[in-house]
């Protein structure tokens, strides 16, 4: 049962892992096409995010994000500051609720969520360069609990981006 979903847990699952096998957003979409399922690449990425599915380290690229506000699709985006990263993740440390980390900050509970979700993958990508020698593993920020591959959500929270394992 997917309550309302575009795709179903299975299908997820399948996009998280075709994500770590190295395929693109592009070729993800083409890869459900076929099975007669239409998503955006928007949803892919978004998704992939929220899963906590990493491209391979050989596949990333450089982020091409401006530092300075522009326009997309005839929206003002506003990209995330320094400041703003640290206000945000001191804010989200306290324990506070997404919506008023996002009404202090002056920004939408999904980019406020979006911003969360890639902090936590740049950590990720670090602990991995780091050369530990260990994978990356998330960590809830509700439960505190180390997801392992049998969990999918380790909490309740459906918006938990540590709900998988990072590392590929």
């Amino acid at each position: 049962m997917n309550h309302g979903r575009l795709l179903t847990e299975q299908q997820l699952d399948e996009m998280a892992e075709l994500r770590e096998l190295g395929r693109t957003a592009g070729s993800i979409q083409r890869h459900f096409e076929r099975q007669g399922v239409t998503v955006s690449r928007g949803l892919i990425e978004w998704q992939c995010l929220r899963l906590g599915a990493d491209l391979p380290p050989e596949r990333r690229r450089p982020s091409a994000q401006l530092n300075r506000p522009y326009e997309r699709n005839g929206r003002l985006v506003r990209p995330f500051t320094p400041a703003e990263d640290r206000q945000l993740l001191a804010l989200e440390a306290e324990g506070r609720p997404l919506n008023a980390i996002a009404r202090q900050i002056g920004r939408g509970n999904n980019s406020v969520r979006g911003r969360l979700m890639i902090l936590a993958r740049r950590e990720a990508r670090a602990e991995e360069a780091d050369g530990r020698g260990e994978p990356a593993v998330a960590m809830c920020g509700k439960c505190e609990r180390a997801a392992c591959d049998q969990v999918i959500g380790c909490c309740s929270d459906s918006c938990c981006p540590f709900a998988r394992r990072l590392a590929a």
